[in-house]
């Protein structure tokens, strides 16, 4: 299978600077791609939305009364209304999951919960 890249974002990009870890991604059905990374200086989830041409239209850090250092990303989805969600598990005891809503519109926090099993 051939790869062709259309565009690439590379450091030093403020976003994805010294202390992020890259996650996982997701594209909408404008091919609008929304990117979760993970802060280790700050132990926070950060996200950026760029266009289908590579341009960066949002990031969004948070800091978070949640903890998130330990956390994997399990999925992220966009819904019909353009909200992007994202899943994060804690094997912790008790197990943990933790759920964030992004309004993908300008990348501010709707809201976040944690769950113990």
């Amino acid at each position: 299978m051939a790869f062709n890249s259309y565009w690439l974002i590379s450091s030093p990009d403020p976003f994805y600077g010294s202390g992020f870890e890259f996650n996982r991604f997701v594209v909408d059905h404008l091919g609008n791609v929304y990117v979760h990374q993970h802060n280790t200086l700050t132990n926070g989830p950060g996200f950026a939305k760029h266009d289908s041409n590579g341009n960066c239209i949002w990031t969004s850090e948070f800091s978070s009364n949640l903890v998130y250092y330990d956390s994997q990303t399990v999925n992220m989805f966009i819904d019909g209304l353009g909200f992007l969600y994202a899943f994060f598990m804690r094997s912790t005891t008790p197990f943990e999951v933790i759920l964030l809503k992004i309004d993908g519109s300008d990348g501010t926090l709707v809201w976040q919960k944690a769950y113990q099993y």
